[in-house]
């Protein structure tokens, strides 16, 4: 069987570029997950799927789903064998954010937008939401790309644990009690310094 095609930073943006021409209307769509990374920066990750946060996305399904398929990208195909990149709309059930209030979230920032077309505007949640979200989790992927936030200025292991906080139960106590595997991971990720001789400074 095919391994799915994956999306990297080009083909996202090829991708992204092509539902903004085949949308209806305009509208946001809110990126969580591997593709809000991507749009952030990052610039190996890969996916091969596109997950939409749809409390905080104005499109409706039935327009996105039209716009996905005219470009063959398949749509909400959660369960089915993934042979190809798809869209992947996601409402609070087995992934669980926390609510936002009037479009602020309960760290006190709103959505910031990483990518904007003529009629399609992406967001992503703030840096330390989508770093407590795959502390739900912690796979080593998932650590890679906090470490890639926290590399590059976007978020700190202080705002993810105050982030975590705020996840509904029991999503937030999980990814409290696996901070620990983050901290040794950006701990081991961090070169030691040394003396001029080559040996270990711990002064």
């Amino acid at each position: 069987m095919p391994e799915a095609t994956l999306i990297d930073s080009t083909s996202l943006l090829q991708i992204l570029e092509r539902m903004d021409s085949a949308l209806e209307r305009s509208g946001t769509i809110c990126l969580i997950g591997a593709s809000a990374i991507i749009l952030l920066g990052a610039p190996t990750r890969q996916t091969s799927d596109i997950d939409l946060w749809m409390p905080e996305t104005d499109l409706p399904d039935s327009i996105l789903a039209k716009a996905a398929r005219s470009i063959g990208l398949d749509w909400d195909n959660r369960g089915d064998i993934v042979e190809r990149p798809h869209v992947q709309p996601i409402r609070p059930g087995i992934v669980q954010l926390p609510s936002t209030n009037s479009g602020i979230w309960p760290t006190g920032q709103k959505n910031h937008e990483i990518w904007r077309g003529e009629r399609l505007v992406a967001v992503a949640p703030p840096p330390a939401i989508l770093g407590a979200a795959k502390m739900v989790v912690a796979r080593d992927q998932d650590l890679e790309d906090i470490a890639f936030l926290v590399s590059r200025r976007l978020t700190n292991l202080a705002a993810i644990r105050q982030a975590a906080t705020y996840f509904p139960a029991p999503a937030g106590e999980d990814a409290l009690e696996n901070m620990s595997l983050l901290e040794g991971f950006l701990a081991a990720k961090t070169p030691r310094k040394t003396d001029n001789l080559g040996k270990e400074n711990t002064r």
